[in-house]
């Protein structure tokens, strides 16, 4: 490894010839630190195709609005040891990997390399957010647990010292929101790190907070879902359920859904926090739900993979692996890409739940897939991060 370049601030030169030298240099240097990234303004960039933060949306549907049609095929792969904390980020021609052990991995998709690689903190236990240019990551492990990094030149914006974060940090309204495992939830100011307000649940908060204005909605590992003013942290409801919340809640219109490692799958009135319906699944539940249109999608330590209709939470499917799934399952218009530990990467019909493929990677899947341009990518735990595409865009790849 060659010398970070974190917090090294760096001028900005105009001209497209800088930045292709620097991108050629990154080829050349990979695992030698970060380099700059020619970013796009927040204004160019599409919120629909691109993966910034926990579950796409601060709703966390972990749904895309196209399809990779099996049967799939690898267009490349490249090691990278650890776990993906959570699942890859994404955005312009650059795929971004956090992983457990505090590193930061960055891919070009365009070379199909990796451009950079840098520790930039102890332990990870969840994804950064992005807003552009900031990457904004938490660690779970360390005296500095809040960090901000400039993409454009790998300056450190800010480092800031809180309890050590167990949640993804939240990007909304030049905002972030995390939990921490001594039971605060904050609220602070994305350009300066500093606190704006804080919230005491009295015990660990290891489930990320959902936001759909003016609600921001978290959990606790006594079962408590908080629902919070996102402005003030005034709380507006609380409500126990039956054990531990490890997964993160996501949000409709009017529900937010969540589930406990008892197995309980529920869904809360927004206005309220009373509960609408509620289902008992097979196996413990540390997944949080894909949510696409009227259905939710899961997974259980039961080994199995639940369609849930989100209006009464009677079950459409289920669909056996011979592993843990404790990772999110990705929902397209057709399909479902679930990951498991079994080392088994499966796509399901989406309405029936019927197996159209299944993609042996021979390591526990413990981080989720996504879906971005034309690849369906997924990092197989402590060996590959795997870029696949329909088998005919595979083959076309490999003669260019």
């Amino acid at each position: 490894m060659g010398k970070s370049m974190i917090g090294k601030t760096k001028p900005h030169p105009s001209g497209n010839g800088w930045w292709l030298a620097i991108l050629g240099a990154g080829l050349l240097l990979a695992c030698a630190g970060l380099v700059p990234l020619p970013v796009p303004p927040p204004s160019q960039i599409d919120p629909d195709e691109t993966w910034l933060m926990l579950g796409k949306n601060p709703q966390h549907h972990h749904a895309v609005n196209h399809n990779v049609h099996p049967p799939i095929a690898p267009v490349w792969k490249r090691r990278l040891h650890s776990v993906v904390t959570d699942h890859p980020l994404a955005f312009g021609s650059y795929i971004l990997a956090t992983l457990r052990n505090g590193n930061l991995a960055i891919f070009s998709l365009s070379q199909q390399e990796q451009i950079a690689m840098d520790r930039i903190g102890p332990t990870m236990g969840h994804v950064p957010s992005i807003y552009l240019p900031f990457l904004y990551a938490g660690f779970n492990l360390g005296k500095h647990t809040l960090l901000a990094i400039n993409l454009r030149n790998t300056g450190q914006e800010f480092r800031r010292q809180y309890p050590e974060v167990t949640t993804s940090p939240i990007y909304w309204d030049r905002k972030l929101y995390f939990g921490t495992n001594r039971g605060q939830f904050f609220c602070v100011n994305a350009r300066s790190g500093d606190s704006i307000w804080t919230f005491k649940s009295r015990v660990a908060i290891q489930a990320s907070p959902a936001i759909r204005d003016p609600l921001v909605v978290f959990a606790d590992v006594k079962g408590n879902v908080y629902a919070l003013d996102v402005s003030s942290g005034i709380m507006f409801w609380q409500t126990a359920l039956d054990a531990a919340i490890f997964s993160h809640p996501v949000l409709d219109d009017s529900l937010v859904f969540v589930a406990t490692v008892s197995g309980l799958f529920v869904a809360l009135d927004q206005k309220n926090g009373k509960p609408r319906w509620q289902t008992r699944l097979n196996g413990s539940i540390y997944s949080s739900a894909s949510l696409y249109q009227n259905f939710l999608y899961v997974g259980t330590n039961g080994h199995e993979v639940v369609a849930l209709r989100k209006t009464d939470g009677s079950v459409l499917w289920r669909f056996q692996t011979n592993g843990i799934v404790n990772t999110v399952p990705l929902s397209s218009p057709d399909y479902v890409y679930v990951g498991s530990w079994d080392g088994n990467l499966y796509i399901l019909n989406r309405f029936t739940g019927k197996l159209i493929f299944k993609q042996e990677l021979n390591a526990a899947l413990k981080s989720s897939p996504i879906i971005y341009q034309q690849y369906l990518i997924v990092h197989s735990a402590n060996k590959h991060l795997w870029v696949f595409a329909t088998e005919k865009f595979a083959r076309e790849m490999k003669t260019k």
